[in-house]
């Protein structure tokens, strides 16, 4: 009821565009808001938390415990067919270093499902989870080196990519100047509606 509100008082407005953020769970509740009458679809945007399908499947998980992965995708699907900018934003949890390949791959099949669709740039953005204390599972060295071994996989498809799409699919190849790269409570706090301080919004 708050967002059809703010739709209510400012979708006229052309000076104010909206954005916002969801895990991409609940179709139902985003059909509320983009089926809404005054929705601005024209100057809307989404992000979806999406980690990619391997770790999205190990730590997005709902109150029962199963994977999110699939309401998140039919979500997704819904708004790139309404014509809703919308895009996916990523986190690596620690202990997830040696998925990063995986995951590019998975982006890229996202990429070819989407290319044709204006509204819609699919983007690997990953911000590494560092700011949990707890650390990999794998002990630092392990997880460094695997990091490695990722990053050097996936760099040989970036350039495949590149050559092929005049842009890079995992947005830390493109260089600082884009302010896509996102590091966890190093440069971003955020302070929620009641009080709680958060290192990632």
């Amino acid at each position: 009821n708050y967002i059809r509100k703010v739709f209510d008082a400012f979708s006229t407005d052309d000076r104010i565009e909206f954005h916002m953020y969801s895990n991409g769970y609940n179709i139902e509740n985003m059909k509320k808001v983009v089926e809404y009458d005054n929705c601005p679809i024209d100057k809307f945007s989404i992000q979806i938390s999406y980690d990619g399908r391997i770790i999205n499947d190990l730590y997005r998980l709902n109150n029962a415990g199963k994977t999110t992965t699939d309401n998140v995708m039919q979500t997704f699907n819904y708004l790139a067919n309404k014509g809703i900018k919308c895009y996916f934003k990523s986190t690596v949890p620690n202990g997830a270093e040696n998925k990063l390949y995986d995951t590019w791959l998975n982006f890229y099949d996202l990429h070819q499902q989407y290319k044709d669709y204006k509204n819609v740039n699919i983007s690997f953005s990953p911000t590494l989870d560092y700011s949990m204390s707890s650390g990999s599972n794998m002990g630092a060295e392990a997880a460094l080196n695997s990091f490695r071994s990722e990053i050097i996989k996936i760099a040989k498809k970036e350039i495949e990519f590149f050559e092929e799409n005049n842009r890079h699919l995992m947005s830390w190849f493109a260089g600082s100047n884009t302010k896509t790269n996102c590091s966890a409570g190093l440069n971003l706090s955020a302070i929620g509606v009641d009080g709680s301080v958060y290192a990632c919004h």
